[in-house]
Formats: C-alpha cells, structure tokens, sequence
C-alpha cells in the first residue's frame, strides 16, 4: 500500500521518507557544533538539493540588489574620483556582468546555487578589493563596502555555515593585508575600521549560526510531516480502498434497480450520503409463489457502522425462516436478535407482504416512515403502531391488511427523502404528495425518474445530508 503512495507521490518524495526514517541528527554535539551538518551524509545531501530549491528566489533578488547597489555607487564614485570614474565604471560593469551571469545560470543549473553564489560573492568582493587602490585616500571605503558584502552573505545567501565562515575568514585576511601592508594606512585608523568590520563580521556570524540552525530544525520538521502525511495519506488511500470494497458488498446486498414480477411492477432508487449508508431494503420471495415480502429499513447514523448493521440485517432476514411469513413476527424476530447488538445504534423498519391471489397487502411498521398508496389521483398513508427496533428487547408490532386494486402504486421511502431541504430550509415532504399525483399515471419506472429530478431540482445540489432509499410498487393486473 505504501509503494502505491509513493508512485503516486513520485520517486524523489520516496526518497525523502525514506531518509527520514533513518534521521540521526546531532547538532549539540562537538564535532557538528561549528559545522552544523548531518550525521547522516544522505540526509545532508537531501538538505543541501531542499535548501537549494528553497533559496532560489532569494538568490535571484540578492543578485539584481547587488547590481542595482554596485551600479549604485557609482555616484560616490563621480563625486570622489572623477579622474578615473571610467575605471571604476569599468570594474563595476564587469562585475555587474557575473552577476548577470550568476542569475541567469540559477535558471539554466539551479541545483548548483552554492556555486553560484560563492561566485558572485567572491567577484563581488574581488571588484571592491581592486577598487580599494584608487580609493585609497578614502579609507572608510575599503570596510563598509566589505561589511555589506559580509551581510548580503549572511543573510540573503543560504550557502552552508561553514563555506560561509571561509568566505568570511578570506575576506578579512585579504581585506587586511591590503589595509597593512600595501595601502599602510596608520594604526588608529586600522583600529577604528577594524573595530567596526569585525564587530559587524561577529553579528552576521551569529544570526548566521542561528539562521542555520532554524533552517536545518524546519527541515527536519518537514520531512518528519511529509512522513506523517504520507503515511495519513496512505492511510486514507486504504481506507478508501476499504470503503470501496464495503460499497461493492453492500451493493450485492441490495436488490436490482428495477425488475418485473409478473403482476407487479417495482423500480427503486438508493443513494448513500456517504460511500456505504445505513439504509436498506430487501424483497423476500416467500415459500408460497403468489407472495413476495417488502422490506425497507432506516439505521440511525450513517457511514460504516450503519453499513455493518444492515449487512446484519441481510444475515437475519436470509435466516428468519417461518418469521418471514407474518410481518409483526419478522419485525420482533429483527428486534430481539440485534438488541445490544448495535453499539447504541436503533432502526426503523417496515416489512410488507403482497399476496397476489387475495391482493391483499398485509404490513407492519416499526416507526418507519409510513408509505404512501396511491389510488385513483388520491394519496393515502399505510399507518400502522409500534417502536424503533434495536432499543427494547421484546416489542410487538400491530398489523394492518388493506386490499391493493389494479393500477395501484405503493411508494415506501426513508426519511432522507422527505427531510432533504432546500437553500431556504423547505424539507421536499411538503412537495412530495403534489408531486406523486402529478406522476401517478406513469409507469414505475418513469415515475422514480420524475420524482428523482424533482429532488434534485429541490436540492439545487447531488449532495444529501442522509442516505436516501425509495421503492415504488405497481399493481398492473390482479389475480383470480
């Protein structure tokens, strides 16, 4: 199941979960305290391809800033060396133009970003060495172009710590030995340029330190949630795949959508609110051939433990034996076997018996919804006492017999039907009879067709907030 989840996430999200599970990070120890890498080289080499991807845009903006602030100074350049302004104009162009080049490469190579930016840093600072020469009579030039070069490093580059600390040390050496030995600038103003290049070199240092370490938690952080959601995900994919499987074996627990018995004519209509639901029906072929037994049920609850229930109802209806023959009976069997048997869950329940050779229709109602006759463009309701199932362990159930005339149709339905509402809180029971005479000539099956639109033009949406089932029953010839 796992496998399926990482194809479906592809080959380079496998990896990284993969790396996860093996994580042995230790940044308090001596040996990483400095460098703040990795224990684990794969591990490290994952950060540096993720912190790669990550700094990208940041890159890019710090490499138009550098040119736009290297350009920039070109106006102190014209104010304070106007005798060789093209030189300088020259050195800034020049590195201007690997700048350039370093963010146009982020596009072309941009998992070698720590190169890139090594690079420009390095040609950044190089223009600015070269241009300490000619600047020499201005010796604050020479530390506050550094000290914003060493900032632009530490805090708009994502290279790794101990590179950066290299860097760093570079530019304060070169920096140094062109401040003493070839400029000679005196010892005071040595001091003074010293004190505040160093002072900023130690503050990047630590926020570097402490930018590196968040950067490198997050990323722990983040692989260990990609795993969690992998792992939820895959979770998911098989309960989805259980469902799945549920809705199919519900389904084979469940009649045909329509079919003819000679006679009669029913055609029937369920939805699930979910992908399994708690309604359920059944049609028993009773011992004598002239009869046919109706069942319809409503378990309280949805999903898959009103599923689970009524596949108990399948077993204890294909079991009920003499009980299916008498309505009251097969009501109080259900009744007492799935007492305590049903996690606090309880059912409504109607079970019919047609018997073709009198046209009697005998039933009763375990506080289901009572079904609908419809007879000469009229409507009337097959009423009939007693309790919801599952709740008390014995019940008795009334019976009612009425006598079905030809042309007579007999809608039984779940509450999901008459309590679906609109937009404006108007429940489809109060369409429902108008509806069902408007449709009363049509044959069953184009009958279920109209009252299905009509619902949902009711709805305005394919989206119920409970399982729906309809049955519609038709008497299209009567026996002898």
């Amino acid at each position: 199941m796992f496998k399926t989840i990482y194809r479906m996430e592809g080959k380079r999200r496998q990896k990284r979960i993969l790396i996860v599970k093996k994580i042995q990070v230790n940044m308090n120890t001596k040996k990483r305290l400095l460098t703040l890498t990795f224990i684990d080289p794969q591990l490290e080499k994952e950060y540096r391809k993720n912190n790669a991807l990550k700094s990208l845009f940041q890159v890019r903006l710090a490499a138009v800033l550098g040119i736009i602030l290297y350009f920039g100074f070109l106006f102190l350049d014209f104010v304070y060396f106007k005798e060789i302004f093209s030189f300088f104009i020259l050195i800034r162009l020049l590195v201007s133009i690997v700048f350039l080049f370093c963010l146009l490469w982020t596009y072309k190579k941009p998992q070698k970003i720590e190169l890139i930016i090594m690079i420009g840093i390095v040609f950044a600072q190089t223009g600015h060495f070269i241009l300490m020469f000619p600047a020499k009579e201005i010796p604050d030039y020479g530390y506050s172009v550094t000290a914003i070069i060493i900032v632009f490093l530490f805090t708009f580059t994502r290279i790794q710590y101990i590179k950066a600390l290299f860097i760093l040390a570079f530019f304060i050496l070169v920096y140094e030995g062109i401040s003493i030995f070839i400029l000679k600038y005196p010892l005071a103003l040595l001091l003074k340029n010293n004190f505040f290049l160093l002072s900023i070199s130690i503050a990047c240092l630590l926020s570097g330190y402490v930018i590196e370490r968040y950067i490198r938690s997050d990323f722990i952080q983040s692989l260990k949630l990609e795993e969690k959601n992998t792992i939820i995900k895959a979770t998911n994919f098989q309960l989805m795949e259980e469902l799945k499987l549920a809705k199919k074996i519900q389904q084979s627990l469940i009649p045909a959508r329509s079919f003819c018995i000679p006679g009669i004519s029913i055609a029937t209509f369920y939805k699930p609110m979910k992908t399994v639901g708690g309604d359920f029906y059944d049609f028993i072929r009773l011992n004598d051939c002239c009869k046919i037994g109706i069942f319809i049920s409503d378990v309280s609850g949805h999903g898959v433990p009103a599923a689970l229930i009524t596949s108990m109802l399948k077993t204890l209806l294909e079991t009920a034996g003499k009980y299916r023959e008498k309505p009251s009976a097969l009501l109080s069997f259900v009744n007492n076997k799935i007492f305590g048997q049903t996690g606090g869950n309880f059912l409504t329940a109607f079970y019919g018996i047609y018997n073709k050779e009198t046209n009697s229709f005998i039933y009763a109602r375990g506080a289901h919804n009572p079904p609908y006759l419809i007879r000469n463009n009229q409507i009337q309701m097959l009423e009939s006492k007693g309790k919801m199932l599952g709740i008390f362990e014995t019940l008795s159930f009334e019976e009612q017999t009425i006598q079905l005339q030809q042309g007579d149709k007999i809608i039984f339905y779940t509450d999901g039907l008459t309590e679906a509402c609109n937009h404006l809180g108007i429940e489809f029971e109060e369409l429902l009879p108008a509806i069902l005479i408007d449709n009363a000539l049509l044959p069953v099956e184009e009958m279920m067709d109209n009252l299905c639109c009509h619902l949902l033009a009711h709805r305005k949406e394919d989206d119920f907030e409970d399982d729906i089932c309809i049955i519609a029953l038709e008497i299209n010839e009567l026996g002898i």
